[in-house]
């Protein structure tokens, strides 16, 4: 193989290698996931009125618990990226590192990077399974 032929392997591989990174926008199992997935479990089983106003507010249905998982497909995680931005005004928009909760056959998408900016709140956006918003709220 000639050296330029090398060099452009070595530079298409590491390209491709940074492309990846980039577009991970999936968040590891941690006590942040595990608060999130434990309020999708609480508002989407409770038989609480105040459950099931919230529950209705970001359009989820009653499932079973074990419909709840963290997703961390990089897939299904870039495109709730895609879909918690069309969300935001067009400044606020940026790539993201996001919990995304399977529920059901929603998506419940919280940036935990929000806190970082001073914010009171987290947005949290509801998900079809098309990745199409249904809801947004803050917590």
């Amino acid at each position: 193989m000639r050296p330029h032929s090398l060099l452009a392997l070595a530079l298409t591989a590491a390209a491709t290698t940074t492309l990846r990174a980039q577009s991970s926008t999936c968040r590891a199992a941690d006590d942040e996931s595990a608060r999130l997935i434990s309020a999708a479990k609480l508002m989407v089983t409770s038989t609480d009125s105040r459950w099931i106003q919230a529950r209705n507010a970001y359009q989820l249905s009653v499932v079973p618990d074990t419909a709840i998982a963290l997703v961390t497909d990089d897939s299904v995680c870039a495109q709730a990226g895609s879909a918690y931005n069309s969300a935001l005004a067009d400044g606020l928009r940026h790539e993201r590192s996001l919990y995304v909760v399977r529920v059901g056959d929603r998506y419940v998408v919280e940036d935990p990077s929000t806190d970082a900016s001073g914010a009171e709140y987290r947005l949290i956006v509801t998900l079809s399974s098309a990745f199409v918003v249904l809801a947004k709220g803050a917590a």
